[in-house]
């Protein structure tokens, strides 16, 4: 049985969360990436922004209420060509080899408005580390390095967008079978259903619509 993990600052960093995740691998669930795959991206998207330069960090699923580093402002940021979706398998997460579910990634097309942080150059590299042992730690995500439309202008930004030819990927499942998943799945890290309520309590916070989510809420709560 896997044991309950939440996903927080201090579980990134004592190293918790990557002794899960070499437990789950053991079990065959996961294939976990390498530390020098992770160095080499993280070092890739960082090297598009000038030594002077803060970094910034694209938000649009957990790391919308859960970001769990320092940073010095937030942004509200439109990025046209992705859009948000369930279209990530998780059988450790938040779902199960018996019950999979189902989390948000970036897929082709269309747009998303999310959330803009800036982590100050000086400890970026060190925020950037938190960031990639938690979404980078298998192959289901490539970091992207994105323009964001926000109301003082265009910004460059981190972000992370599915992997299609990963076999995690769902593909484009109606949104009567997302919420089906996502009402009844759950894992470790707890329930699909928080996780989709969670994002579209965050969004509203900040005043951003997601017509999609709103439409899967509906959807879920007819379900469960």
């Amino acid at each position: 049985m896997i044991k309950r993990l939440e996903i927080t600052r201090d579980t990134i960093e004592s190293g918790q969360l990557e002794k899960f995740l070499a437990n789950v691998e053991k079990q065959g669930l996961i294939t976990r990436s390498s530390p020098e795959y992770r160095k080499r991206t993280r070092e890739q998207a960082i090297s598009h922004f000038n030594q002077s330069e803060d970094i910034w960090l694209f938000a649009y699923g957990s790391l919308l209420w859960n970001p769990a580093i320092t940073y010095k402002e937030i942004r509200l940021g439109h990025l046209f060509g992705f859009h948000r979706r369930f279209c990530l398998k998780t059988v450790l997460g938040r779902g199960t080899p018996e019950c999979p579910g189902l989390m948000l990634a970036l897929d082709h097309g269309g747009s998303c408005k999310g959330l803009a942080y800036r982590i100050s150059r000086e400890i970026a590299d060190k925020e950037l580390k938190l960031v990639w042992n938690r979404e980078m730690v298998s192959s289901s995500y490539i970091a992207k390095v994105v323009q964001l439309r926000t109301e003082v202008g265009p910004l460059k930004a981190i972000t992370f967008a599915i992997n299609r030819k990963d076999k995690k990927y769902s593909g484009r499942l109606s949104a009567n079978e997302t919420a089906r998943v996502i009402s009844r799945s759950q894992g470790p890290m707890g329930s699909c259903r928080d996780y989709l309520f969670k994002t579209i309590d965050k969004l509203t916070e900040h005043g951003l619509v997601d017509s999609h989510l709103n439409n899967l809420a509906k959807l879920v709560k007819i379900q469960t």
